[in-house]
């Protein structure tokens, strides 16, 4: 178990543990997800900007869930 993820445990509000990580960071990409961190449903997207060129970001953002969120039901996940 990971040092953010102890000390995340210990402070009861938190729920889960988020990072962000450049796509050229392969090697971190990969650790990340071997200890369970997850692309998170707020990192971006590529979009479609105005005449139509396409802004691809160069960053995901990872979430790891620590604990069940007290406000959602666990029928959900």
């Amino acid at each position: 178990m990971s040092f953010h993820t102890i000390v995340a445990m210990n402070l009861p509000p938190i729920t889960k543990v988020m990072l962000t990580c450049f796509l050229s960071n392969q090697r971190g990409l990969a650790f990340y997800k071997k200890i369970g961190f997850e692309k998170d449903d707020i990192s971006p997207v590529p979009r479609k900007l105005r005449f139509g060129k396409v802004f691809t970001p160069d960053y995901v953002i990872m979430s790891k869930r620590i604990r069940p969120d007290p406000g959602k039901s666990n029928e959900a996940e």
